[in-house]
């Protein structure tokens, strides 16, 4: 994995699948659209994206993707707004900074995961509790997950940031200056927090458990080919769910290819599927979507914490960042039985 605005890893579907979906617009006399890019960090949630690539999923159900992996989740953000990719896995944290500090438009049509205790602020020993974290140095990758997460942890024990040393780090190097002493906690997650939990010398003293509903990992898209092709976005969510129904029927198979791809253990990936990140299938996103829904609610809380606390530089239009099109269309699709390949839309 490479930081620096450099891509580490590109998934490739199968060659079988390819041929099928070729076949497939061979026979309907089309050319093939674009594939659609997708920028990831590493993450646990996202790994049912690279499930669904290498069980040719994406393919099959009529949409070519290329998954392009960078180590920061910053460097995510920049290949989109270069234009890059055409879409991003993100947070809250992220897609909003995107928004007030970007000029390319987007919106969510996709909603992952919800990170219900990953997510950790990491103290080192024997610093117990958030309080304790006053006048300390705390490593973040500003404007992301990890800065809402630590405002949040901060406001729990009547704190600020203000009250702490703010190192600027991306999570390949958390492990490194932690272990090398020179911040005394940092804001990561798996595989990163995984590792630095390893050591020994850190606490976990505050994580997105303390904050149901708050931080959720979605796919946001360029807001014109989003409108143009809202049939590839439903693919998209369709070839998720079988991934989803690929990991339910082979667990084993699916946890040692995630570990081997995040530098983790089979048995940690199990764990955090088990407690600590729950996979949001197509079944329960529909009620996400929507003014008064979860999604919603997730970015008007994140918007008013990063607002208040100077990290986005005006008021967002929450509404407007949402798409529940490619959802109503991959609902629709989902209640026929019928897996044949389709012609991309």
């Amino acid at each position: 994995m490479a930081s620096g605005g450099r891509a580490s890893a590109c998934i490739t579907v199968p060659a079988r699948a390819w041929l099928c979906l070729g076949l497939v617009l061979s026979a309907c006399g089309q050319p093939a659209p674009p594939p659609i890019s997708i920028a990831l960090n590493p993450w646990v949630g996202y790994e049912y994206l690279h499930i669904a690539a290498r069980q040719g999923f994406f393919a099959e159900e009529g949409v070519q993707v290329r998954l392009v992996e960078f180590g920061s989740i910053n460097d995510v953000t920049r290949a989109f707004e270069r234009g890059q990719v055409e879409a991003f896995g993100c947070s809250p944290a992220e897609l909003l900074r995107a928004v007030d500090q970007g000029t390319r438009q987007l919106k969510v049509f996709q909603v992952l995961d919800f990170s219900d205790g990953a997510d950790v602020v990491i103290a080192r020993k024997p610093i117990a509790d958030v309080a304790g974290l006053r006048g300390a140095r705390v490593a973040i990758e500003h404007g992301t997950v990890t800065t809402f997460l630590l405002l949040r942890a901060l406001e729990s024990a009547g704190m600020t940031l203000d009250d702490v040393t703010l190192v600027s780090t991306d999570q390949l190097q958390m492990l490194d200056v932690f272990v090398a002493g020179k911040v005394d906690a940092v804001v990561s997650f798996p595989p990163v927090s995984s590792r630095v939990l390893a050591t020994g010398q850190g606490n976990r003293v505050f994580s997105s458990e303390r904050v149901p509903g708050e931080i959720v990992d979605m796919l946001a898209m360029d807001a014109a080919l989003l409108q143009k092709r809202p049939d590839a976005a439903a693919a998209i969510l369709r070839a998720f769910e079988r991934a989803i129904d690929f990991v339910e029927a082979n667990p084993a198979e699916s946890y040692a290819a995630m570990a081997a791809r995040l530098g983790m253990k089979p048995e940690e990936v199990a764990a955090l599927l088990a407690k600590g990140i729950h996979i949001t299938p197509l079944v329960e996103q529909e009620a996400m979507f929507g003014a008064a829904g979860p999604l919603a609610s997730s970015l008007r809380t994140n918007a008013e914490i990063l607002r208040r606390a100077g990290e986005l530089s005006r008021a967002i239009d929450i509404d407007s960042l949402i798409e529940d099109e490619p959802l109503r269309r991959a609902l629709d699709a989902s209640r026929s039985t019928k897996r044949a390949p389709r012609p991309e839309q």
